[in-house]
């Protein structure tokens, strides 16, 4: 029988680093295959109401590997509609009339290097300003595991006014002798509030002038000229009523011309 052994029984071990396939997966010569996503937003940082915006986005693979089964979601804020998207993506309505429509793009694989670039065009619908934020993931299943990209641009949303003029007289044609009733009326058909409006007729050489009315009491005549006072705001949709009252003094062709200036911009309408 043998004597039992006592002595110290040494054991080696060889602890080798295990990476998962999701960190690293190199080829045969050892070149790491993963894809590498990258993505951008660019689009104007000021807006207006109601015209179009259009944002540029960019998905870019860096990576020596595909990426596959690739969404991108793009989340409208409140006050602001789909109008068109190229590629097209499939737009949804957010529920019960909320928040959180989005429009979305699937790509079955972005190849290593590859680029898709989309457009996507949104309308002001309200001021203010907002966020349009677009997500990027993987839909697979499969490793390398891809993590989830966001981009974004901010956006703020102004009114612009827009005046509008119209011109009529009651009685044409009007006899030597007989009164007419010039009537002018301007609108503010814009999104923004409307300042220092002034208006000003030019009486014909045919007509005598009489009389005039407008939004502020005064006004004032000289060499053919009908000054009325400054209106100091008009705000969208609201509208604003001149009439001025000539009798005719010899015939001919009497043309009435009515001439619009508002803003601290040279901006300036005329109606004949």
């Amino acid at each position: 029988m043998k004597a039992p052994f006592k002595g110290i029984i040494l054991l080696a071990c060889i602890i080798l680093p295990c990476l998962s396939i999701a960190q690293k997966k190199p080829d045969s010569k050892g070149v790491d295959q993963r894809p590498d996503l990258t993505i951008s937003k660019e689009g104007p940082r000021v807006a207006y109401l109601p015209r179009p915006i259009v944002y540029k986005m960019i998905i870019a693979n860096n990576g020596e590997g595909p990426a596959k089964a690739v969404e991108l979601v793009d989340t409208l804020p409140p006050n602001l509609d789909y109008v068109a998207s190229k590629p097209q993506g499939i737009f949804l309505k957010a529920p019960d009339g909320g928040t959180g429509a989005t429009v979305t793009w699937q790509f079955g694989e972005i190849p290593p290097k590859g680029k898709i670039e989309i457009e996507l065009t949104l309308r002001a619908k309200s001021l203010g300003r907002c966020r349009n934020s677009v997500k990027l993931l993987s839909k697979t299943t499969e490793p390398p595991y891809i993590p989830p990209l966001e981009a974004f641009a901010e956006l703020e949303i102004l009114g612009l006014p827009a005046m509008h003029i119209n011109t009529y007289d009651t009685e044409d044609p009007v006899q030597v002798g007989k009164t007419t009733i010039y009537v002018v009326e301007t609108r503010n058909e814009g999104t923004a509030p409307c300042t220092g409006i002034n208006m000003w007729c030019i009486i014909p050489e045919e007509m005598e002038f009489v009389k005039a009315e407008g939004p502020k009491e005064s006004w004032k005549f000289e060499k053919r000229l009908v000054l009325f006072n400054t209106v100091p705001v008009l705000a969208p949709g609201e509208k604003l009523v001149y009439t001025i009252h000539c009798k005719a003094t010899k015939p001919g062709s009497a043309r009435h011309t009515a001439i619009l200036k508002y803003g601290s911009s040279p901006n300036q309408v005329g109606k004949n």
